[in-house]
């Protein structure tokens, strides 16, 4: 046999000792875990009494693994031969092996672990709802898989909608690895003293006390004379050193209450500020790409989010990789009503095609993925997640914004005049007017 022949690849592991979990479902008593390592790496924890049942499952995995598996002795795992087993079958990261909506049949004890470096927090439950959210301002992230796409214009505009019809807008420059909507919505001079990055940095000695947090907003000159205001709290403040403190940012903070990540620090940073600012809304400028800081501003911090993309295939390439991976996670159901494909620069030129070709495209990929078949349902009294194509409240349906030459000057805090009203209308009226009906306020752009 060639070696060609021979090796095991990535993917092909995963599946064999699925298949091998799923053929040997009658041995596994107990709690089981299949758990791949930062490398891919398998091995398998189970309850399972030691025996000769176990010990030929031992030998299959490790005789089918390839590179991905180990000996017999590794790839096979009790309790007793970990310090503290409890910790991987209590772990809040695991997952069903063989998730029921996907209508995949398999043993309902065995669980999937994944140990990666990063993009766990595509897959981690939403956080959970503090006791003191009761009037919680709504909160909208911002996000789209490349740049370009006009993301923080977007916001910008629906931020001066917002404000113009009276609403406190508290935006949130979280592309942290490539800051911009602190420098489009606030003069240098304004800059406050603090950014997200110093909080993040301050935080994790406890030191995030009432001083940060009062220099940490500035208020943005967008809107004048207007009976709402902007406030904006940028990626880094005024003291400097952002590198330095961007390389600290993304560590676990630990406290007497525990160890805390990086999502629930943003989201105890953006409810505390929403709290102490009066806030009605919270936008959210999400980094673009597959980074843990989009992967949880897009779906564990209570967000509508608005999912950015041009009618590309390689728009609905990226976003099809996504929701592919979403199909077995285990919290589906409580973010993906919150989803809302947007299609921005949509061109001046053949725009009923575009939008057909995008509509169409955005369909297919939810139909396939995250939209469920009648017989996905447990109850016949639910109607499945499902939306025609045509239906303009679904997920799938996209809000629009249309490109503008004006908009390409774009720059409201240093020249304010260089696009018109009529202009902005033109191009995002329609789309702040859906906005505002999403978040339940009243807009003017």
């Amino acid at each position: 046999m060639s070696r060609a022949a021979s090796v095991v690849r990535f993917d092909e592991a995963f599946e064999r000792a699925r298949r091998i979990l799923k053929a040997r479902a009658r041995d596994l008593e107990g709690r089981t875990v299949l758990i791949r390592d930062v490398q891919g790496g398998i091995s398998v924890l189970t309850e399972s009494p030691k025996g000769p049942r176990t010990e030929e499952l031992a030998r299959e995995l490790s005789e089918q693994l390839g590179a991905f598996g180990g000996d017999a002795s590794e790839v096979l795992l009790f309790p007793e031969d970990l310090f503290d087993a409890e910790r991987i079958f209590q772990s809040s990261d695991a997952r069903p092996l063989f998730p029921a909506r996907l209508l995949e049949t398999g043993p309902d004890n065995v669980l999937l672990l994944e140990r990666e470096i990063t993009g766990l927090d595509w897959m981690r439950a939403p956080l959970p709802v503090p006791d003191s959210s009761e009037g919680e301002a709504p909160r909208m992230t911002f996000f789209g898989l490349k740049g370009g796409v006009g993301r923080s214009t977007a916001l910008t505009l629906v931020a001066r909608a917002l404000a113009r019809a009276g609403s406190r807008v508290l935006v949130f420059d979280l592309d942290l690895e490539s800051p911009g909507l602190g420098p489009l919505l606030l003069p240098r001079a304004r800059a406050p003293r603090f950014g997200i990055v110093d909080y993040l940095v301050e935080e994790a000695v406890g030191q995030d006390d009432e001083e940060l947090l009062a220099n940490m907003v500035a208020t943005s000159p967008l809107v004048l004379d207007a009976a709402g205001e902007v406030l904006v709290v940028p990626a880094g403040g005024a003291e400097g050193h952002y590198l330095a403190k961007l390389g600290r940012a993304y560590q676990p903070s630990a406290s007497k209450d525990g160890v805390h990540e990086l999502a629930e620090r943003i989201d105890a940073l953006i409810t505390g500020l929403a709290r102490r600012e009066h806030a009605d809304v919270v936008l959210i400028d999400s980094r673009a790409g597959l980074h843990d800081l989009a992967a949880f501003a897009v779906t564990r911090l209570r967000a509508q989010s608005l999912l950015f993309g041009v009618a590309t295939e390689q728009t609905f390439h990226g976003y099809r990789l996504l929701f592919e991976d979403w199909r077995s996670h285990p919290q589906l159901a409580s973010f993906r009503d919150n989803l809302r494909m947007v299609a921005a620069l949509v061109p001046e030129t053949g725009r009923p095609e575009y939008m057909k070709r995008f509509v169409e495209s955005s369909h297919e990929i939810f139909l396939e993925t995250l939209y469920e078949e009648a017989s996905e349902r447990d109850s016949d009294d639910v109607e499945p997640f499902n939306f025609d194509v045509h239906d303009e409240t679904a997920p799938h349906h996209p809000l629009t914004i249309f490109w503008n030459r004006a908009l390409q000057e774009f720059d409201p805090v240093s020249r304010p005049e260089a696009v018109p009203d009529d202009q902005i209308l033109v191009a995002s009226g329609a789309f702040c007017h859906r906005v505002g009906e999403l978040l339940d306020r009243e807009v003017k752009p």
